[in-house]
């Protein structure tokens, strides 16, 4: 009876060996003829901008820098204007899913994915997506040729379950800084490079809508504009269910909220070049707290709730080791701490208040 179960577990042992030795063949193959291809259509990226920017730009130049990859044959596929995040790769093409596609339309196409598969990470590439190349492009695309977020997910999974640690990310990642945000929106807005602090505050589960937390932001805000400007950032383009902590309730001469009559193509840029130029970025934990330190800026993001997976905050603390090293004086920073805590330590550095 013993023996009887020891080979049949011995027996699904080396079945599953083999099918993840094919799967893995497979995928090398698949690998190989992407890197061979006279263009490589990298994309579509429709996730979150913490995974784009913590992972998948990373990966991307650990392809280029590890694997032989060329980065003047990648044809990047994004949303939101967000090519300056590419540019370091090298010499790429980029185009905007938010030329050929609605914003609704894109919130569709990632809501019937979240219905489908219980999530908005690209696993597998669908339908809607070789649609939006095919729009994006303005010509037929062949599926076998696009180097899909999936590859990325595939290998960085088991960290995300806990079943690796994060060397294995750290190891087909290669972190660099962004090239500098352009000047072209703080000139408008008559604001000096350094001399102004970013901050774009959501509600999120890990910042919930609640009056406590609205309070705590708006006595945070009011108190750093005290010593410097502020220039709070609104979304725009929604494409997801985190809404902005409104600009109407802060009355401040020395808060910001500028009315930069965003289109949907040129979102993420002009966020980028107010948070890239700033002197410091605070704002909530998430996504888009990890983009300052990528442009050498520190951030502070904040939260109520610890809904958050630690993971994400552990590759960014190591991410900022390779960021620190171009860097002088330390380089950027990344802070993560309750909006609670924060106020506590403001209040006892100001006795008065």
């Amino acid at each position: 009876m013993l023996s009887s179960r020891f080979f049949k577990a011995a027996g699904n042992f080396f079945v599953f060996k083999a099918r993840e030795l094919i799967k893995r063949k497979a995928h090398e193959l698949r690998m190989a003829k992407i890197k061979g291809s006279e263009k490589i259509i990298v994309g579509p990226w429709l996730g979150e901008v913490g995974f784009e920017v913590l992972y998948w730009i990373p990966f991307l130049h650990f392809l280029v820098q590890e694997n032989g990859f060329d980065p003047s044959k990648f044809v990047v596929i994004s949303r939101g204007g967000v090519k300056n995040w590419y540019s370091a790769i090298g010499r790429i093409d980029y185009f905007d899913i938010f030329d050929a596609v609605s914003p609704n339309d894109f919130k569709k196409i990632n809501d019937r994915r979240l219905s489908m598969t219980g999530s908005l990470k690209q696993w597998v590439m669908d339908q809607d997506e070789i649609s939006i190349l095919e729009k994006t492009l303005g010509r037929p695309v062949g599926s076998d040729l696009i180097l899909h977020p999936r590859e990325m997910y595939s290998r960085f999974n088991p960290y995300w379950k806990n079943v690796q640690s994060s060397e294995m990310i750290v190891n087909q990642s290669t972190y660099k800084k962004f090239t500098p945000a352009s000047k072209e929106i703080i000139e408008r807005l008559g604001l000096v490079r350094r001399n102004y602090v970013s901050a774009k505050f959501y509600f999120s589960n890990a910042l919930t809508d609640c009056g406590e937390n609205i309070q705590g932001i708006i006595k945070l805000l009011i108190g750093m504009a005290k010593h410097r400007k502020v220039v709070l950032l609104q979304s725009g383009t929604k494409v997801d269910d985190h809404s902005d902590v409104m600009g109407e309730l802060f009355r401040h001469p020395n808060i910001m909220v500028p009315d930069l009559e965003m289109k949907p193509a040129d979102n993420l840029e002009m966020q980028s070049q107010i948070v890239g130029n700033s002197s410091m970025f605070i704002g909530t934990y998430g996504g888009f707290s990890y983009l300052a330190p990528f442009y050498g800026v520190k951030s502070i993001a904040c939260f109520s709730e610890r809904t958050f997976q630690p993971a994400h905050n552990d590759v960014m603390l190591r991410a900022l080791l390779s960021l620190q090293k171009d860097s002088n004086c330390g380089g950027p920073e990344f802070i993560c701490a309750s909006l609670k805590g924060i106020l506590e330590i403001v209040d006892g550095l100001n006795p008065l208040a």
